[in-house]
């Protein structure tokens, strides 16, 4: 009996370790609250440098992941403080790319027959680069915040999605199009201005 009761014991404290590593592997509470702040800031951030109110924008959206660093009391929540920040860069690099679409589709509304052949060749370069880049743009966002969001919720740190994006933008492109479309952005702005 004696035997059993120590086979009981062991067994106890075998099936309590992993449920206590499991809990230590979560995001504390006050921790999560603020990266929560945070996420809520940087998805609600749709400005672009270019913007009159974007470095107020920028300072609160800043200031909201900072509180979140400050509450990071686990290299586990530092780590996931550096994925926000690293959201929120590509973030504001996307909005400025939509905003340079938006801007497209109003000047190829705007002067659909245009008589400057480099604004028009502009314009039709920038509309094929631009259609799928929007779509996948909004995508990775939307499945980056979902995933964000789910995991502070549960307190679990899973940003597989968001380190997909991250990855992503990081990767070099064989043809360039990442300079194309900075420099698609430039004229497409000067373009707009110019108006």
């Amino acid at each position: 009996m004696v035997g059993a009761s120590s086979f009981l014991l062991a067994l106890v404290s075998l099936a309590g370790a992993p449920a206590q590593a499991q809990q230590s592997s979560k995001l504390t509470i006050s921790y999560s609250k603020a990266a929560r702040a945070a996420v809520a800031a940087i998805e609600a951030d749709s400005s672009a440098p270019q913007d009159g109110n974007s470095e107020d924008i920028e300072i609160a959206t800043t200031q909201a992941i900072d509180v979140a660093d400050e509450k990071a009391a686990t290299d586990q929540e530092r780590s996931f403080t550096e994925t926000l920040r690293q959201v929120y860069e590509l973030k504001r690099r996307d909005n400025t790319i939509l905003r340079a679409y938006r801007i497209l589709m109003e000047v190829d509304g705007a002067e659909a027959d245009s008589n400057n052949d480099n604004v028009r060749r502009t314009k039709d370069f920038a509309v094929s680069q631009f259609a799928d880049g929007q779509a996948a743009i909004l995508d990775s966002e939307s499945a980056c915040f979902q995933q964000l969001e789910q995991s502070l919720t549960r307190r679990l740190p899973n940003v597989t999605a968001c380190s997909e994006w991250i990855e992503k933008s990081k990767m070099p492109e064989k043809d360039s199009s990442k300079a194309d479309a900075s420099n698609l952005s430039s004229s497409l702005l000067q373009i707009a201005s110019s108006r």
